[in-house]
């Protein structure tokens, strides 16, 4: 379903670029005339859901709608669509389907759409198959496509897999994205970056705005860009997320803004899960999902008590103008009404989850005494393994420890592996490879680097709620990417003045490209008066739930003058980043 941000967006008109992708759908049905059936890659289908709702469907005449699987397929619709991603093992299967589709009608109009770009090693393949001639190829640039109101995702993209693979092929799609971004909203008056993938994006677009941006593209909206590489932090996705929204991706995995529950966690009946849209046009949902849990009940009880309340001034109405005021606001006391009770229920199943002796309370436990003093807890994760808990808590924990005391000694390390794999199965040795390619796993050498990055960077802090630090969204450990954001902000050097901790602790490079003259700068700081600069975020590689949570922290401190949107390859949490680890089969 299509979202309307119009209420909550951060930037003005940030609709526009759903409503361009959208356009560009409309455009290529337009490509024929009568009934179309669409047929779509499976890992597209939620990804074009958030940007083609029901009502556009059926103005574009699209009357079926199929996933791309490995079974037998004919419709007596004659106009065939296939979106795909550029996907070589998809070839096949959209072969299969061209030709069965042939067999029923002589007469098909086929078009095979790529998202967002054609491959040329899929249309040898097409070629190869012998269905090349048989279709239309075409693109479909779905770009950045607004999640929330200060969210921005590449639906058709996630990069978490190239981490591993150190591809950058994609990295021109990121860039392409940003370009597109700036043709609405302006050029971008600074870029900052931080790590590789970063730095390549930044050349990328410091040349196209210097050869080909028009004088119009020069009213920026937004006045900083910041490329913040995922490989600079792999350790902040890995941290249980304790902020009302984390925990809910977390435990029941957030997809698109959207979570699906059991019917007996909203105590209703039935088999069939029920899906629960979580963004900022939820009047509850917006004031809570930044929380960190343990505040959560006193707020909601207040929450309660206010709405009580309000109810109650039905019956202190006297005049006529008192009742006209109720029935005005009674219409938005009933959406809230009707949000508390869905939150009121989720919050109760997250506490039962996490109360008592669970293995998820104990697990952050162990996590916020690594993360705190470096604790070891090679004992405990022996445990885990014993009882085979499910690996990806395993592999997570095994990975903190790994990264907060600089690596495993050499018996450990041997150890360890040898006793997932024999516990895991034989496949997980590709999976500890690509841990250790991350750099996630690894055996110790020389110093440890973490230490010096909590001290300088104050990476936990066990006062969070007296400071309202951005460390509230794991309950102490203050996520190692914002705190690096933070430092651009909080000291007129930015960067410069912690270049020998990015360099030698974090083993990366940064830098930072002004794009429009200072001069200009200041006129258009006179323009803006006393209202907060803009600043897009952009994570090559993806961001936490967490993460997002933090930002709108730092933006909402007494002294701040800065307004976050997030745009990210990809929404990620750590069992997501633990199964991109995986061989395929096990994904």
């Amino acid at each position: 379903m299509a979202l309307n941000l119009s209420e909550t967006q951060v930037l003005d008109n940030i609709q526009i670029l759903l409503e361009d992708i959208q356009n560009e759908f409309v455009k290529i049905c337009n490509l024929v005339k009568g009934d179309i059936a669409l047929i779509l890659d499976p890992e597209l289908s939620l990804p074009l859901s958030l940007c083609v709702d029901p009502p556009l469907l059926k103005k574009c005449r699209v009357t079926k709608l199929y996933e791309l699987k490995d079974q037998d397929f004919q419709t007596t619709i004659t106009k065939l669509f296939f979106y795909l991603k550029p996907r070589l093992e998809m070839m096949s299967l959209v072969a299969d389907y061209i030709r069965s589709q042939e067999k029923v009608s002589s007469s098909c109009e086929i078009f095979i759409v790529f998202v967002p770009r054609r491959s040329m090693i899929c249309e040898k393949e097409l070629e190869k198959l012998g269905v090349l001639g048989a279709a239309s190829l075409i693109e479909f640039q779905m770009d950045l496509l607004p999640l929330d109101g200060d969210i921005l995702t590449l639906p058709n993209l996630s990069f978490t897999r190239e981490l591993i693979d150190n591809d950058t092929s994609q990295l021109l799609n990121i860039a392409k994205s940003l370009i597109k971004f700036q043709v609405f909203f302006g050029k971008f008056q600074t870029i900052d970056w931080i790590g590789e993938y970063s730095g390549i994006v930044s050349d990328i677009l410091q040349k196209t705005i210097t050869s080909s941006f028009s004088k119009k593209m020069e009213n920026s909206k937004v006045d900083q860009l910041i490329i913040f590489d995922r490989r600079v932090d792999l350790l902040s996705p890995l941290v249980t997320q304790l902020t009302y929204e984390g925990l809910i991706d977390e435990i029941h995995g957030l997809q698109n803004g959207n979570v699906l529950l059991n019917p007996e966690v909203l105590g209703q009946r039935g088999n069939k899960k029920i899906r629960i849209p979580l963004n900022s046009t939820d009047p509850i949902y917006s004031l809570i999902r930044d929380k960190n849990m343990s505040t959560m009940g006193e707020f909601l009880k207040r929450t309660i008590k206010n709405i009580a309340e309000k109810y109650g001034s039905r019956t202190s109405a006297k005049t006529l103008g008192e009742l006209k005021d109720f029935v005005k606001m009674l219409p938005p006391l009933q959406k809230k009404h009707h949000s508390l009770g869905t939150h009121l229920s989720i919050y109760q199943d997250l506490v039962r989850i996490t109360g008592g002796g669970s293995v998820l309370k104990k697990r952050i436990e162990i996590e916020l005494g690594m993360l705190a003093d470096g604790e070891k807890h090679f004992d405990y994760l022996k445990e885990l393994i014993y009882r085979e808990e499910d690996i990806n808590i395993v592999l997570r924990l095994l990975c903190i420890q790994s990264i907060v005391i600089g690596g495993l000694k050499n018996k450990q390390f041997d150890f360890f592996r040898r006793e997932i794999v024999h516990t895991y199965g034989f496949e997980h040795v590709v999976t500890l490879t690509n841990l250790e390619k991350l750099g996630l796993l690894k055996k110790k050498e020389g110093g440890n680097t973490f230490n010096s990055l909590r001290k300088n960077l104050k990476l936990f802090d066990d006062n969070f709620f007296k400071t309202n630090d951005i460390s509230l969204v794991h309950s102490g450990y203050a996520p190692l990417s914002i705190r690096l954001i933070q430092k651009l902000f909080d000291n007129k050097n930015g960067w410069k003045s912690i270049d020998d901790l990015i360099k030698n602790n974090l083993g990366t490079n940064y830098g930072s490209i002004e794009l429009v003259p200072k001069e200009k700068k200041s006129q258009n700081s006179k323009i803006q008066n006393f209202t907060k600069k803009l600043c897009l975020v952009f994570f090559i590689g993806g961001v936490t739930y967490a993460e997002i949570s933090a930002l709108r922290i730092l933006s909402q401190r007494e002294n701040s003058n800065v307004e976050f949107i997030i745009a990210t390859t990809n929404m990620l949490n750590g069992n997501q980043l633990i199964r991109t680890s995986f061989p395929e089969k096990e994904k």
